[in-house]
């Protein structure tokens, strides 16, 4: 009995401390490049005319650069303007992740 309560113990431990790392971690990874563009993007959507429309050509037609917590991106969309013309816009976004928070700042949108 007392060898069966000390695995238990064990295995508590274990878990719990997966968890702690697993949750550091999970932080960690969603302040990456990926989730940097994403929110790029949806903040540019959120400027065009018929979002619907947009186009962004990804991770191959970007540039990110990284400071510390902050991510520049600069790339482009291909969306339909006010007429239904398809017109490519270029943009540069900045992506600020503070603790659990993101902001988006366009620094350059033509």
């Amino acid at each position: 009995m007392r060898t069966f309560l000390i695995v238990i113990g064990i295995l508590l431990g274990v878990f719990v401390l997966f968890g702690i790392v697993n949750s550091i971690v999970g932080e960690e990874d969603t302040k990456n490049e990926t989730y940097a563009l994403i929110y790029a993007e949806k903040a540019i959507k959120s400027k065009l005319k018929s979002p619907s429309t947009s186009e962004f050509p990804g991770v191959r037609g970007t540039s990110i650069k990284k400071d510390v917590d902050t991510f520049y991106v600069r790339s482009y969309v291909d969306s339909q303007n006010g007429f239904g013309a398809m017109m490519r816009t270029n943009f540069e976004v900045k992506v600020m992740f503070v603790g659990d928070k993101v902001k988006t700042s366009i620094l350059k949108l033509q």
